[in-house]
């Protein structure tokens, strides 16, 4: 254990040992037990992966509160605390979403470590909630990462997650407004897309749109739009993915699995009978926010 000690010692710069308990410890100190003796150290120096390290091999101790890290980033994000880290750092957070309770989260930690190593730290809020936050770095995890760590949790633990990856900003006094108008975009998007798992502001931002538009609007997509090809919704869903997949026929023909000849006819079909041309993004916008207020219908 001495060599331990003085091996740590040689990593953090920072580091006290102290033969009594510490009675105040500011929010940037850890604090872990050793032996008789307490070793105060720098937040700042201390990665996830070697907090995770520390954690394992010695008793970490809460601060004069009775606060965690974990406690003061969720104090922090609620308005009501420091910033945890540097303050011009950024950050994200990807909120998960559990289908059913799920508790203890330890598999949900392994995943994570297992995943993201110690870019990403994971704040449990509830037996059905929790957060990951990511410091910006030189490799941010994509969409397709977040829909391979939930394909995990599915398969190896049968945990079914939904998430919202959100966006970075900067880590200060603004932060926890944002990450609220977060929050409440991830609650309306669970309710507007219930099959969607990746949820972000710009797959919701327009199911929201189409529900806060008042009733004369949704009265000229019904009338101008939907009657028109008396509510066919495979013509809209056809309509829909091309708009999604930025007017490319090739991958809209891919996606809904049919020849791109029908894709042409479908188009067609749909511009004779409204009178609107897909074609062109005024026209691909209007028939776009029509199907999504005909799929809520």
């Amino acid at each position: 254990m001495k060599q331990m000690l003085a091996q740590l010692m040689t990593l953090f710069t920072s580091m006290e040992l102290r033969s009594e308990k510490p009675s105040a410890v500011h929010s940037s100190k850890y604090v872990f037990e050793y032996l008789d003796q307490w070793i105060v150290v720098d937040k700042k120096e201390v990665s996830s992966r070697e907090y995770a390290l520390l954690s394992s091999l010695l008793k970490e101790v809460a601060g004069p509160s009775g606060s965690t890290l974990t406690d003061e980033w969720i104090q922090y994000l609620k308005g009501n605390g420091d910033v945890p880290i540097r303050v011009e750092t950024e950050i994200r957070i990807t909120q998960l979403f559990f289908e059913k309770p799920t508790t203890p989260l330890r598999e949900v930690e392994e995943a994570v470590h297992a995943f993201f190593e110690d870019n990403i730290r994971l704040l449990p809020l509830s037996s059905q909630q929790a957060l990951l936050v990511e410091k910006v770095s030189s490799y941010i995890q994509s969409e397709e990462d977040y829909l391979s760590f939930a394909a995990a949790l599915e398969s190896d633990f049968f945990i079914k997650t939904k998430l919202y990856i959100g966006k970075f900003h900067q880590a200060d006094y603004t932060f926890p407004s944002f990450f609220k108008q977060e929050e409440e975009l991830f609650s309306k998007g669970l309710t507007l897309l219930p099959d969607q798992q990746i949820l972000t502001v710009e797959s919701i931002f327009p199911s929201l749109l189409v529900q806060e538009l008042p009733d004369h609007l949704h009265s000229v997509l019904l009338s101008q739009v939907v009657d028109p090809i008396s509510h066919d919704t495979e013509l809209l869903k056809t309509i829909r993915t091309f708009f999604e997949n930025g007017f490319n026929a090739s991958i809209t023909a891919e996606k809904l699995h049919i020849h791109r000849n029908t894709l042409q006819y479908r188009l067609n079909k749909f511009q004779e009978k409204t009178g609107i041309a897909v074609r062109n993004f005024e026209g691909a916008l209007i028939a776009y926010y029509a199907s999504l207020l005909a799929n809520r219908s």
